[in-house]
Formats: C-alpha cells, sequence, structure tokens
C-alpha cells in the first residue's frame, strides 16, 4: 500500500520558521494585502529579486565561488531528492482523486521548483565569477554544508522571478488570459502568490501536464534514429541513447547511487571514464565541448547584465549540461545534476517542448518535428474517442478549408477533424492542439502566446468557425447533411490549462483530452451539479 504523508517544506527541511517569518516580513511587511496593479506587483518583486541578486553576487565575489558552489549543491541535493520522493507521491494521489492532504503536497512542490530553478541560475553564476586561485578542497570544506538564510533567499528569489515574469510577460493579454496582481500573506508558508482571473475548470486540478492525456513511451530503443535522436547527435556529436548511458554509469559508479552526492575529479579521470562507460565508445572531447559548462560558454548569455537570470531558455545551462569545469584542470559532477538532465531530457524527447529558446540548431528542428508528431497523435486520439461514442456518417482530419469554401482572399487554413453524426444531427469541428509540458513561467507564458497571441491559435480558430457560421450551407453539402445541425465548435489542449470554458459569445469551447470522454457522454457538470456541460450551435 502506497502511504501518504508530508509536511510542509520548512518543517520537513527542519528550517526554524521564526527565520522564514522575519525575511518575509522584510520584503513584504506582517500585513495580508490584495494588490491588483501589475505595475506595483512588478516593482515590489524587483526589490526582491534585486536585494538578493546584488546580496549573492556581493558573496561569490568577495568570498569564493566554489564556496557557493558547494553550498548551492548541498541545499540542490536535499531538496531535489524530497522534491522526486514527493512528486511520486504526488502522481499516486492524482490516480485516486483529490485528498485533504493534496494542498501541502502542492505548496510544497511550488516552493521546491522555485528553489530548483534559483539554484541551477545562481550555479552558473558562480562558474561564471570562477576564480583560478580558488582552493577546491577547501571550498568544499567551508562550502558544503545547508544554510537557512541562503535556503530561504533561494526560495524567495525564485518565487519572485516566476511571478515577476508572469505578470511582466502577460500583460499585452487581455485581463481575462492575464496574471495582474499579488496576494500577499507574509505569516503563510507561500508569503506571496500572483493573482489571476481563475475560470470554473472541469478537470482534476492535482493533474498537470501531459501525464493523464496521453500514454508515450519515456524512452525507446529507436530514439537515436528519431528526428529529435538525429538533431541531438548532430548538433552534440554524441548519440542521444550513450549521452543517457553515460549519466547513469556516473550516478552508479562514480557518485555510487547516493542521490545526495558529488565528486570533484581531475579533467584526466573525466575524459578516461567517458571513453570506457559505454559500448560503442564516445568520443571524450565531443562530450566535454557539448556538456561540460565553463565560463566562456556562461558568458554567452550574459549580454549587458552582471548576471544570468533568465530560467529554462538558454542553450548552455546547468539544467541540461549537467558537468561543472572549474577550473585548475577539475570536473565537478553532482547527482541531482545528473538526475535533473536526464529527466529533462528524457521529457524533450517524449513529450516535445522545447530545450532552449535563445538559439535554432539541428536539435530544435527535431523537436519541432517531434511536436508536430505529437499534435497528429492528438488528433488521431481524439477520433478514437468519437468512434468509441458514434458510427460517424462523415469522418475527416486535417481539411483545407478550400475544399469546402473555395477559394477565399486570406487562408483559413485546415480543420483538424470534421465529424458528422447523422443520427443526432451533431457535427463535430475540433481543433486540436498539442501542448509541451511548462516548467516554468516562460513555459506558461508561451501557452498564453500560442493560444491568445495575434495570429495565434484562438484567432485562425475562431476565424474558421465564423466561416462555418455564415456559409453554413457550404459545409452542409460537404459533409452530406441536411436541416439544423447542431455544431460542437471546440478548442481541444492535450493538456489541462486554465481556460475558461467557452469564449466571450459562447461560440468556441475549451476542452482538454483527458475530459473529452466526459464531454461527449453528458457527463461534464456544471458547478452546481445541476447542467450539463454540452453546449452547441444550431446552424
Amino acid at each position: 500500500m502506497f502511504m501518504f504523508a508530508t509536511r510542509p517544506f520548512w518543517l520537513n527541511m527542519r528550517v526554524p520558521l521564526v527565520k522564514v517569518k522575519e525575511r518575509y516580513a522584510f520584503f513584504f511587511g506582517t500585513q495580508d494585502l490584495t494588490i491588483d496593479s501589475a505595475d506595483k506587483s512588478i516593482e515590489i518583486l524587483k526589490n526582491v529579486i534585486d536585494t538578493i541578486q546584488n546580496d549573492f553576487i556581493s558573496k561569490i565575489k568577495n568570498t569564493s565561488p566554489n564556496e557557493i558552489l558547494f553550498r548551492l549543491h548541498y541545499i540542490f541535493g536535499e531538496v531535489y531528492s524530497l522534491y522526486l520522493y514527493e512528486k511520486e507521491q504526488r502522481h499516486e494521489l492524482s490516480i485516486l482523486g483529490s485528498t485533504n492532504i493534496i494542498d501541502t503536497f502542492e505548496q510544497n512542490k511550488n516552493i521546491m521548483r522555485n528553489i530548483i530553478d534559483a539554484c541551477n541560475i545562481w550555479i552558473e553564476n558562480c562558474v561564471l565569477y570562477q576564480k583560478e586561485s580558488d582552493d577546491i578542497l577547501k571550498a568544499k570544506e567551508n562550502g558544503y554544508k545547508m544554510d537557512f538564510d541562503f535556503l530561504i533567499d533561494l526560495y524567495l528569489y525564485g518565487m519572485a522571478s516566476r511571478s515577476l515574469s508572469l505578470i511582466a510577460l502577460t500583460k499585452k493579454f487581455d485581463k481575462t488570459y492575464s496574471f495582474y496582481g499579488l496576494e500577499i500573506t507574509p505569516d503563510m508558508n507561500i508569503p506571496a502568490e500572483v493573482l489571476k482571473n481563475h475560470p470554473i475548470v472541469y478537470f482534476n486540478t492535482s493533474l498537470v501536464g501531459n501525464q493523464d492525456a496521453l500514454t508515450i513511451q519515456a524512452l525507446s530503443v529507436n530514439a537515436n534514429i528519431t528526428d529529435f535522436g538525429k538533431g541531438f547527435s548532430k548538433e552534440n556529436r554524441v548519440e542521444f541513447l550513450l549521452f543517457l548511458a553515460a549519466l547513469k554509469s556516473f550516478q552508479e559508479t562514480e557518485l555510487r547511487n547516493d542521490e545526495k552526492s558529488l565528486v570533484v575529479i581531475s579533467k584526466d579521470r573525466f575524459f578516461y571514464y567517458i571513453e570506457r562507460c559505454t559500448n560503442p565508445k564516445i568520443i571524450s572531447q565531443s562530450f566535454y565541448e557539448s556538456f561540460v559548462l565553463n565560463k566562456e560558454k556562461l558568458q554567452s548569455h550574459l549580454g549587458k547584465d552582471t548576471a544570468i537570470w533568465k530560467i529554462g531558455v538558454n542553450k548552455y545551462r546547468y539544467e541540461i549540461r549537467p558537468f561543472i569545469d572549474l577550473g585548475n584542470e577539475y570536473i565537478f559532477v553532482s547527482y541531482a545534476a545528473l538526475e535533473q538532465a536526464i529527466n529533462l531530457w528524457c521529457n524533450f524527447y517524449s513529450n516535445g517542448g522545447m530545450c532552449y529558446t535563445t538559439h535554432k540548431d539541428e536539435l530544435t528542428n527535431g523537436i519541432d518535428l517531434r511536436n508536430k508528431e505529437l499534435s497528429t497523435i492528438v488528433v488521431d486520439k481524439l477520433i478514437e474517442i468519437l468512434n468509441n461514442h458514434h458510427a460517424p456518417y462523415f469522418c475527416d482530419k486535417d481539411v483545407d478549408y478550400k475544399r469546402i469554401f473555395g477559394i477565399k482572399t486570406i487562408d483559413y487554413g485546415d480543420y483538424d477533424i470534421v465529424y458528422y453524426v447523422k443520427e443526432s444531427s451533431e457535427l463535430y469541428l475540433i481543433e486540436a492542439k498539442y501542448f509541451s509540458d511548462s516548467f516554468n513561467s516562460s513555459g506558461m507564458k508561451n501557452d498564453l502566446d500560442k493560444m491568445f497571441g495575434n495570429g495565434k491559435y484562438y484567432e485562425h480558430c475562431r476565424k474558421r468557425y465564423d466561416l462555418v457560421i455564415t456559409e453554413s450551407e457550404k459545409i452542409k453539402n460537404f459533409i452530406g447533411a441536411k436541416g439544423v445541425l447542431k455544431v460542437h465548435f471546440l478548442f481541444i489542449s492535450s493538456k489541462p490549462l486554465e481556460l475558461e470554458f467557452q469564449d466571450d459569445d459562447k461560440v468556441v469551447t475549451f476542452l482538454s483530452l483527458n475530459i473529452f470522454d466526459k464531454y461527449i457522454n453528458g457527463n461534464l457538470l456544471s458547478e452546481d451539479g445541476e447542467n450539463v456541460m454540452r453546449p452547441t450551435l444550431e446552424i
């Protein structure tokens, strides 16, 4: 039997709560406060970020970058280990359904994700400010320990960065779909949360991402010959599966499968090990150039800033390139960092998305092709669900608008699914889109941008549906229908998106794949449980 037990994060980490509350009060005061101004919220959050960033940079410059590096890794190992443990429990809870304990798990997840993101960024900054004279052994002796003050500030930095990004990046969207303010609660475990107009949703909120929608193999023996694998190999000059095997081998041998361990090894030993840890063998120089971070690589992302601050977007970043050149012919390796990289690369392979957004290359081209393949899977899955309930009189996918309406002055594109049920006079028109999992605020912003940016998914979808409404006889002739039709104008995403159930004039209905079956069955009920949520428009 799976046992569910957790405590609030700060208690799990044995952090004195008085320290947490004092630091919260320093930045946010002592009173609960609601701020519904985006600009004022940004000002408060920017103060948190700037204050902590200046303090961190001062620590790195005035002590030892490697000492701070070890301190960060002690925290990173502890937090990432707990994060993976509770992630497994959250998955089990999502299968069993909502329970009273889920709120604590969700709070802990949010705190830990912010700390993990902040650790990754500041590990990179430690490498950026390396000193050749740094004594590695002394740095480890002085730095490899828990620092509660540092841990609290890492959380606040990650939380403020994420919150500011969400508010600033979505200011261009209509308020219905944007983050617009802050709810400040300095006496709670989470001192400030971004305000958003939360619509009523009809999916299990403990389920996030694509885990409940598509059954996708996390990894396959054919990974190297997929578009992703070919792009990975061309860009990094190392085969994808050999790269993963090398990381697992490091964990098992050099790090003794200890999830909180780390080692510092000579560059010669690193090269020696890489060339002997897999069969066929990896060219160690290629592996080093692609997956070992150093000052020069990180400086390429610095620009005019004094510190690296972008999360999850840079090509050279610790999340996906988990080895560090410490200078002086030493390489730094952390079990938790290797595990993080394995999880992320496997997710990019199986669930698409984008490994970095600041650079286009052979790998990103391969991932683009993977994203298109996943969109096709979503369409096929939806047709499968429809066929489980209906015997279609007409069913087609990727239907060019010209086949129905003839050539227009603008290109209306394709209808992903056109599905007509003659017995009930129902027409399902479906726009189906695959959305990759969002790991950070940039990913969440990208979801909104894909949906509601100028010329993006909703705009194109709505134009196609308006064409059906204004020229209804043409689509009836196309599918062989007569009389009045009840039309489902649907936009269905692969993962749950927190959107209003319908657009403003009640034409387009927004669903996620994991509730489409309930929608067809008439089991999707209103909040009061009295009405079936299955709207149609007659044409």
